[in-house]
């Protein structure tokens, strides 16, 4: 006799956090300069950007733990995003560095092609992930609170042991130190564990740093993603067990049947399956009517067959990084009639840390497809970045041109209204869109400066209207930091004005104590004799 039965899925993602054990290798730079002093990178630290989440780390919100953690997103093609600060100072130039950037690397043991020691033709060492440029943020108050927060955090890596958090203060507050940052983003897929971040600074001279260290954990999590809300098996015959294949397309939107799932986690991740009994109970015995069978992938080696109803079973093999693949279900009934429903419950359990060379259990294939989106229908406007500095500037003086990208990322046609800065301290020298259509799939830059007419701290906003239904107006923030004229003419400044140097015994020398001349004017300084 035949038995008409449907299934459905109730899809459950659920996170399993592990403490990841690599051991990590030690690497070895070599510096070229063409002479003077150095400049030095005094602390590093990494956070969210605080619009993100106020807690600069969402993967320790609590700051238990001293350095910087974050979560995946655990959500197919998207990123998240972190921001590297550092304080740089260069004795030699007054503070002035002409460049700062770090260089990031993937975890050890990262599986292919996460250890690839070859980016855009330049040469790195294994595991390279990319270079991030710095700009210039800030000094004084605005760094030293920004400075002081991330401390509080336990964020900061000390270029130790000549410095600490009030030495850093202490130059900041006199303008001898600077914060620089650059932010850029992590992906989805790129592997769990620690990653290694080495800063430089330049100086003017081209005189390298040698690097400070450091390192944040992207915490292992697992997560999947399916394609399908139900398996139909349709009609069977009783003990005759019946198997409905999935494949490796994936399903927008999902269906019935088809079944494909989906690595979303930063690490290997073997799924988890647990079916109810649909409603089939048990024979006279205490034994269960239905039994159930799954596989991933279409290899019959990792087909787990005999699951009893409410017993969660995990399937042997595992899916790689951004990878999918089939989900293959088997029903078998014993004794029952008439229709019958159920609910299938899906998991996941990590496989971690990595191995080297990959085990042959780590399948699944990529989909070169499965981030390519679809443009949203209409016009639709993308304004970056959202956030603009240009650091301190001269009264009167103009900074260097700061660049925002006006993108329509839609269907339709973009109409860009009157764009306004409602501080007459920026302004826009070039790209003015006002007024201007845009086609889809065009893009523009706005070009700015920032000439203050005060010394402080200024602030302004960008606003971009536009046709766009659900983003109207974009506005992007602007700051910067007036700084007051150098005096004409040579202009001496000592420091400190007194030194002390506690109690030394007779005929012996005292620690060093040093005495700081700097010429803060705009004409060379002629030093007299110096006497005592």
């Amino acid at each position: 006799m035949k038995k008409a039965i449907a299934l459905t899925l109730t899809v459950l993602l659920v996170l399993s956090v592990l403490t990841p054990g690599v051991t990590l290798a030690e690497t070895t730079y070599v510096n070229v300069s063409s002479g003077g002093i150095p400049p030095i990178v005094k602390c590093e630290w990494e956070q969210q950007p605080v619009d993100v989440t106020p807690y600069m780390e969402d993967g320790d919100p609590e700051h238990l733990k001293d350095g910087f953690q974050i979560f995946p997103p655990l959500q197919a093609c998207t990123k998240k995003m972190i921001c590297y600060y550092a304080i740089v100072t260069d004795e030699e130039d007054m503070g002035n560095v002409s460049q700062v950037f770090a260089d990031v690397y993937h975890p050890q043991y990262s599986p292919y092609p996460y250890d690839d020691s070859v980016t855009g033709g330049i040469q790195k060492l294994p595991y390279f992930k990319y270079e991030i440029p710095f700009s210039y943020n800030c000094t004084g108050d605005e760094a030293e609170a920004l400075v002081t927060a991330a401390y509080d955090a336990g964020l900061i890596t000390f270029n130790e042991p000549d410095y600490d958090i009030y030495e850093v203060l202490n130059e900041l507050d006199k303008g001898t130190a600077a914060l620089w940052m650059g932010c850029e983003e992590i992906d989805y897929e790129q592997p769990a564990g620690m990653y290694d971040v080495y800063v430089y600074a330049i100086g003017t001279n081209n005189d390298f740093s040698e690097p400070l260290y450091n390192q944040f954990e992207y915490l292992p999590l697992c997560g999947i993603e399916v394609d399908f809300t139900g398996i139909d098996f349709g009609s069977i015959n009783l003990g005759v067990e019946k198997m409905i294949p999935g494949d490796t397309t994936w399903d927008n939107p999902a269906g019935i049947n088809h079944a494909t799932v989906y690595n979303v986690g930063n690490v290997w991740t073997s799924v988890k399956v647990m079916f109810d009994d649909m409603g089939f109970g048990h024979d006279a015995t205490g034994a269960w009517n239905v039994k159930y069978g799954a596989r991933m992938g279409s290899d019959n080696t990792y087909y787990e067959g005999e699951i009893m109803p409410y017993e969660e079973r995990t399937l042997p093999n595992a899916l790689g990084l951004s990878m999918m693949d089939e989900l293959d279900f088997s029903v078998k009934v014993i004794k029952g009639t008439g229709g019958h429903q159920g609910d299938i419950t899906l998991d996941c359990t990590p496989v971690y840390p990595f191995m080297d060379p990959v085990p042959d259990y780590v399948v699944g294939l990529i989909d070169e497809n499965h981030c390519n989106e679809i443009p949203p229908a209409g016009p639709d406007i993308n304004v970056s970045p959202l956030v603009v500095n240009f650091g301190s500037v001269l009264i009167g003086n103009s900074s260097t041109l700061r660049n925002v990208t006006v993108k329509n990322v839609g269907t339709e046609n973009l109409t860009i209204g009157a764009i306004t800065i409602d501080d007459s301290q920026f302004t826009i020298v070039n790209g003015n869109i006002s007024g201007q259509t845009m086609t889809p799939g065009g893009s523009a830059n706005i070009s700015l400066v920032f000439t203050p007419t005060s010394t402080g701290a200024k602030s302004g906003t960008l606003t971009i209207p536009s046709n766009d239904p659900d983003e109207n107006p974009v506005t992007v923030s602007l700051s910067g930091t007036g700084a007051e004229i150098p005096p004409a003419g040579p202009d001496i400044d000592v420091s400190p004005l007194a030194l002390d140097f506690g109690s030394v015994l007779i005929g012996n020398p005292s620690t060093s104590r040093n005495v700081t001349v700097k010429n803060v004017g705009t004409e060379n300084l002629t030093i007299g004799a110096i006497t005592i």
